[in-house]
């Protein structure tokens, strides 16, 4: 029986291309600038910025951000710290065009009101989770934050839902719901099942081991019953 409802962030309940498409192309400008690097097509491709777009399952679209700064690292020697710097000092001005997709809200309030409780299971930054969460007024409705820095795991390795877990609540009781191959793998082979949702960087090929794919999260629930028992 479901009893945790974990959701990724940015593609599943926020509009990644608001923030995160322009925000990848104006760091890697700044990166080569900054390292007076000449443009450099295939490291964008690496990263998974493809013709202003970012690609499914790419690191841009599911790494933490870690593994962004390890990827330009490797690109030039510190870039790894002019990553982190760079993030700190200019996510906050993309952060105010952030943009809830279509039923976020109402998933989370539908999800409280039956009695689930809301996780968000995010690759991103505890900074700019809290600044979502804040933002739309969330607190309510939310009772478990898993944000990218907050441990040593990523997704979609099962620990990352080590916090959930010590909770008292078991695999099987967790539902996970995302955009990405990193979320409808996450626990897989432990018992948690998976949601795909269209809404963000991942057509149906990219989700095909979630146990269902919806066009987005406003599919989830039907006449008071969540789509998965």
């Amino acid at each position: 029986m479901v009893k945790v409802i974990a959701y990724d962030k940015d593609g599943t309940l926020l509009n990644y291309e608001k923030i995160w498409t322009p925000f990848a192309k104006v760091s890697l400008d700044a990166f080569e600038a900054h390292f007076n690097l000449p443009y450099d097509d295939e490291f964008r491709r690496e990263l998974g910025y493809v013709d202003g777009t970012i690609q499914p399952n790419s690191t841009f679209a599911s790494g933490t951000g870690k593994d962004i700064q390890n990827a330009y690292e490797k690109r030039a020697k510190g870039g790894a710290d002019w990553a982190e710097d760079f993030y700190i000092k200019h996510v906050s001005e993309y952060l105010k065009n952030m943009e809830l997709l279509p039923d976020a809200v109402e998933v989370l309030k539908e999800g409280k009101r039956l009695g689930y409780k809301n996780a968000i299971v995010t690759s991103d930054s505890r900074l700019s989770t809290e600044a979502f969460i804040k933002k739309f007024n969330l607190n309510d409705y939310i009772d478990f934050v898993i944000a990218g820095d907050d441990s040593e795991y990523s997704k979609p390795d099962v620990n990352v839902l080590d916090s959930i877990i010590e909770a008292g609540y078991e695999y099987k009781d967790i539902v996970v719901v995302g955009d990405n191959y990193t979320d409808t793998r996450l626990g897989i082979k432990n018992g948690v099942r998976t949601i795909g949702v269209l809404s963000g960087t991942s057509t149906k090929e990219y989700l095909e081991d979630a146990n269902i794919i919806l066009n987005g999260v406003g599919e989830l629930f039907n006449n008071g019953k969540f789509i998965i028992q």
